[in-house]
């Protein structure tokens, strides 16, 4: 921009325009609350803008709504028509950034406000100094917004809803939630159960009745080797399940939130289930990322951002602590900020009557009262897939129980992880020899893997389990 010209960002105005256009009402939002119509320097620009506002009041906004609802005001061949339409949404670099965008066209239009109201100044220094009503009120916004403060707003009674649920009292929508529970407890057969209930509506909650998509996020399981049979197994619309694209990778929330809000817009996703959260968190300074309360809620408030401005349930896994915790909140792993920052807090863990159920609970939460706990036994299902027999892992006979969190927190001291996998493992074990290799890739682990090994060993111990020259069978 030249000196003398006005001040104006159009590469910012057709940015915002275009995220817009690709996210619709999600990048609408963002942008909404920076920059108003009649912020945006070039006239057809403001058009478009106040076109698209009006039009999210009563449906979605895209390319084609926008465009009939521009030709419903007479305007469409004042702003380019549809052409121009279509090649805004393709001149936005990252529809993510829609909010920095908004800010760029934000700030123009403010030095352009001063720019006016010095000249206004100009003129009544040259008639007598008088400055009129209008004038004055102006030169006093300029003021105020060359010293912005900090932003404030009352109350908007069309946003007061209750709190939405993905299944009732346990995984809230828009906020976070958490999912803890030993290694070989189940912890991923008992999230396929849930990822499959999602994708049918079958949970108790705001979206029963109505499937939604998965994101399914994470390498501590393969997703196609381990998360697809699990799904099949349990049920899951396989064409409702998403993942990262190969090469795709989210190891640090703090710096995709932004993409990943787009995402989850266009792609409707209603879950998303970051298995394991931690993979996702980055080590911070001195490599105490996950002790550092600011580190965790710094890096896990993108992630808020974006299912609050969704509205998605989000799902993070986590291990407990080792040891004997005496109280839920002791018994997340890393700094307590997981928990804090969580709006629902669910522990999996073995009955304490009964090794081969399992209980769910929930440990924190404060948006409802707490619900009764559900118990739930895993079994073993062979069936064919893509040519290939699998073996995997199912949940079954799902009810309600009387357990309650003291209950497992007063049991006697967990059992070690072998034991946690042998429980996994004899579900699995037919009347013919399999490899200790192939038990192991069906648990997601590695063929090296002693825990694997040492799991096979106490069922044998136990007279569950027989070696014979190919592998291992039931006895």
């Amino acid at each position: 921009m030249s000196e003398g010209a006005a001040p104006q960002n159009l590469d910012a105005e057709e940015a915002v325009l275009g995220a817009i256009l690709l996210a619709g009402a999600c990048a609408l939002t963002a942008a909404a609350e920076v920059v108003a119509a009649g912020d945006f320097y070039r006239a057809s620009h403001n058009k478009i803008f106040a076109a698209a506002v009006a039009l999210a009041a009563s449906g979605a906004v895209d390319p084609i709504t926008l465009a009939d609802e521009l030709e419903r005001r007479g305007q469409l061949e004042e702003v380019g028509g549809r052409a121009r339409i279509a090649e805004l949404g393709a001149l936005v670099p990252a529809a993510g950034n829609v909010r920095h965008y908004a800010f760029l066209v934000a700030d123009a239009a403010r030095r352009r406000e001063m720019d006016s109201v010095g000249a206004a100044l100009r003129r009544a220094a040259h008639n007598g100094g008088s400055l009129s009503a209008e004038v004055r009120d102006r030169v006093t916004a300029v003021l105020r917004g060359a010293t912005s403060g900090i932003r404030v707003r009352g109350v908007v009674p069309e946003r007061v809803r209750p709190m939405g649920w993905l299944w009732l009292q346990r995984i809230p929508l828009g906020v976070p939630s958490l999912l803890v529970g030993e290694e070989g407890v189940g912890k991923g057969t008992f999230t396929s159960w849930l990822v499959a209930r999602t994708t049918l509506g079958e949970l108790d909650g705001d979206r029963f009745g109505k499937p939604a998509k998965v994101l399914i996020i994470g390498d501590e399981d393969a997703f196609e080797p381990v998360w697809v049979p699990r799904l099949f197994a349990a049920g899951a619309k396989l064409e409702m399940l998403r993942t990262l694209d190969d090469g795709e990778a989210l190891d640090d929330l703090a710096a995709v939130g932004a993409a990943l809000e787009v995402t989850l817009a266009k792609e409707q996703i209603g879950l998303v289930v970051l298995d394991a959260l931690l993979d996702h968190i980055p080590s911070g300074a001195a490599g105490e990322g996950i002790y550092n309360p600011k580190n965790i809620r710094n890096a896990l408030m993108p992630l808020r951002r974006a299912i609050a401005a969704t509205n998605v349930a989000a799902l993070g896994l986590l291990h407990p602590i080792k040891g004997n915790p005496t109280s839920f909140r002791q018994l997340v792993a890393g700094s307590h900020q997981f928990n804090a920052v969580s709006r629902s807090s669910l522990w999996l863990a073995a009955d304490p009557e009964n090794s081969s159920q399992r209980v769910l609970v929930r440990g924190k939460g404060n948006l409802s009262a707490p619900p009764r706990a559900i118990e739930f036994s895993i079994v073993g299902k062979t069936f064919q897939l893509n040519g290939h027999t699998f073996e995997m892992p199912m949940v079954v006979d799902v009810a309600e129980s009387d357990r309650t969190v003291e209950d497992l927190l007063n049991a006697a001291p967990a059992a070690p992880v072998r034991d946690g996998l042998a429980n996994q493992l004899e579900p699995l074990l037919t009347e013919e020899e399999k490899p200790l290799a192939a038990f192991a890739r069906e648990l997601g682990r590695s063929p090296k893997d002693g825990s694997v090994r040492n799991a096979f060993k106490a069922l044998e111990t136990a007279g569950k389990a027989k070696r014979g020259k190919k592998g291992w069978r039931r006895p």
